[in-house]
């Protein structure tokens, strides 16, 4: 066990020249400039994670978009729909324009 410790200790002084950190303090700093950029970096990649999860549904909704489009252009011209349930059919209109137009871009 002494002899495992020994090497560890010398393994970390090693690392230390190698790094130019002199002084505990500049251990500190260092260390803490580390910590600083995993949290930034950490942070991004939730970001990252919540735009993909966005996009993925954004991807979803277009591809049904496209399935439904020549239906949806079919029910607009029978018109019989729309005066029957007026409000299903605003409804209907607004979610089909929104990804009609992202579909456009």
């Amino acid at each position: 066990m002494k002899i495992f410790n020994l090497k560890t200790a010398a393994r970390t002084l090693i690392f230390l020249k190698e790094h130019g950190i002199d002084s505990y303090e500049e251990l500190a700093q260092k260390s803490a400039a580390a910590s600083r950029d995993f949290h930034q970096v950490s942070s991004r990649l939730k970001e990252i994670g919540e735009r993909k999860k966005a996009i993925t549904e954004l991807q979803k909704q277009i591809g049904t978009y496209g399935k439904t489009r020549e239906t949806y252009q079919r029910y607009l011209v029978s018109g019989s729909v729309i005066r029957s349930y007026p409000a299903f059919s605003s409804g209907f209109k607004s979610v089909f324009r929104k990804y009609s137009l992202l579909a456009k871009c």
